[in-house]
């Protein structure tokens, strides 16, 4: 099993920003701000489970959209993939679309204590405050040719790689 993220804070406190660290470092991640479920059980696929990230920004109405809800409910754990029909070029098929992976969300409140309580049992809730660091995340991913945040994204790709061998 794997539990969720929820970073929150109001605006200029930093949850998208640890999102975006999420986007470098994480294995095969997907960052959006409006992404619906078809986006999720495209990425996802139907074969190997776990092996991509989530990272969803702007999250405070998740609880509004009931398939999203349905995968955030069950995708914490392996083995529990969503069955759907899709259109082929030989018609219609059913499909194994998997939902088990790290998740990441952001927003400026939490979703509703009663629609999202599946979904909030497996989240750790990360208050996020504003603050003055030395170096901006959103600066370093792209350094415009500085040599300092050159050095830094290539730490950052360095300590990826490491990540990627110890998963």
């Amino acid at each position: 099993t794997t539990h969720y993220l929820f970073f929150i804070a109001d605006n200029d406190a930093g949850k998208s920003n640890n999102l975006k660290l999420f986007n470098i470092l994480a294995y095969r991640n997907l960052m959006n701000t409006s992404m619906t479920h078809a986006n999720i059980y495209n990425f996802l696929g139907p074969r190997e489970e776990g092996v991509g990230t989530i990272c969803i920004d702007e999250a405070e109405r998740i609880d509004e959209y009931l398939e999203i809800m349905s995968i955030l409910k069950s995708g914490y754990t392996k083995g529990f993939p969503v069955v759907r029909m899709v259109d082929t070029s030989n018609g219609r098929k059913q499909v194994k679309f998997n939902t088990y992976c790290f998740k990441a969300l952001a927003g400026e409140k939490l979703p509703d204590e009663i629609e999202a309580r599946g979904f909030m049992q497996r989240t750790l809730v990360i208050k996020c405050f504003p603050g003055f660091p030395k170096y901006d995340i959103s600066e370093v991913t792209d350094p415009a040719g500085d040599d300092e945040y050159q050095d830094l994204l290539q730490e950052l790709n360095e300590l990826r790689n490491l990540l990627f061998c110890y998963r």
